[in-house]
């Protein structure tokens, strides 16, 4: 017999979109600039119940931002941290990123904001004063830390299933790392990909086969042929095939496909990925924004993403005023116009 002890704090995140209309106006008069202040509370499901605001307000000539605690009655310490990215319409961000930090019911002074982290040379003053236009959106992610608990039980470590898990947690690892060499080595492959910037990028058919079976069609109409095992993709690059090919081989989505997405989601409706359509479709609203959002719904709704269209939509849905502006734009600025 073996003791296992276990520890857990409970934690509560909240995401908030404060959107701040008319900002060019309210930037350059700082009577208006001061009263805008963004109140929440947090903490209900962990017991701890905490109420906090954040404001705008001039300093000198300079812009700050503020975070602060205005009501809290637990008798027990509250861990928070907190994170504010601040995007003027332009491509430009500001964020700002407090790490944990315990508070009190006493500690209700404001917290200074303006350190920041992110793009070199970025600050809240630089953001303010691009020509920001109608309004200045702010993300908001607080997360509030419970009581820790703590617990021992006893747990038989010859029992099969234990050995399993931590044979698994062994091996899958490998597995992993070596159908991946496999795939970024070419070994033992017997299919080449030219890609329509003519990159070559060998891969195994019958992995391919197991996970589409348009690959498997495909397959099957070249060994009749007796083709030399070349496949020619005038749909894909090469950058967008690896990311593919790694999905086909690990079932994992490398981080960069958001800026070949709209090839990830072309060849997972070509060669029926299902696993990979299904991934698109949650992932696809994470990439949203004011300036692809006309191109992201046309293509969730080319695909049948049904998921990934009513988020996409609510998005647009959230500010009237900057959608009647995308529909008035003509159609070839719609996608890189900076609303």
């Amino acid at each position: 017999m073996s003791l296992i002890a276990q520890s857990h704090v409970d934690t509560e995140r909240h995401e908030f979109i404060w959107n701040i209309n008319n900002f060019s106006f309210l930037s350059s008069n700082p009577k208006y600039f001061d009263r805008h202040t963004f109140h929440f509370a947090v903490g209900s499901k962990i017991g701890k119940v905490s109420k906090w605001k954040l404001f705008l307000a001039h300093r000198g000539s300079n812009p700050f931002l503020f975070f602060q605690l205005v009501e809290y009655t637990g008798p027990h310490e509250l861990p928070v941290t907190l994170e504010v990215c601040v995007e003027n319409g332009l491509g430009h961000k500001y964020e700002f990123k407090m790490a944990l930090r315990t508070f009190t019911a006493s500690c209700t002074e404001p917290i200074n904001c303006n350190s920041f982290s992110g793009q070199p040379y970025t600050t809240l003053k630089s953001i303010c004063n691009q020509g920001v236009g109608d309004t200045l959106k702010l993300t908001i992610v607080c997360i509030v830390f419970g009581n820790p608990s703590f617990t021992i039980s006893a747990v038989d470590c010859s029992s099969s299933s234990l050995i399993m898990e931590r044979e698994q947690a062994r091996t899958v690892p490998r597995h992993r790392e070596a159908i991946l060499a496999r795939l970024e080595s070419g070994e033992r492959s017997d299919v080449t990909f030219v890609t329509r910037d003519d990159q070559r990028i060998a891969a195994h058919r019958l992995i391919l086969s197991m996970q589409s079976a348009v690959f498997t069609a495909m397959f099957d109409a070249e060994m009749k042929e007796k083709t030399d095992g070349i496949v020619k993709l005038v749909d894909l690059g090469g950058d967008g095939l690896k990311i593919l090919l790694k999905f086909l081989y690990t079932g994992e989505l490398e981080e960069t496909w958001d800026k070949f997405y709209e090839e990830i989601v072309n060849a997972a409706n070509k060669y029926q990925i299902k696993s990979l359509m299904d991934m698109c479709d949650r992932m696809l609203p994470t990439l949203v924004s004011w300036q692809n959002c006309v191109e992201l719904l046309n293509l969730s709704e080319l695909h049948g993403m049904t998921g990934a269209k009513e988020k996409i939509e609510k998005f647009m849905k959230s500010d009237p005023d900057k959608i009647f502006q995308l529909w008035r734009a003509p159609p070839s600025s719609k996608r890189r116009r900076d609303i």
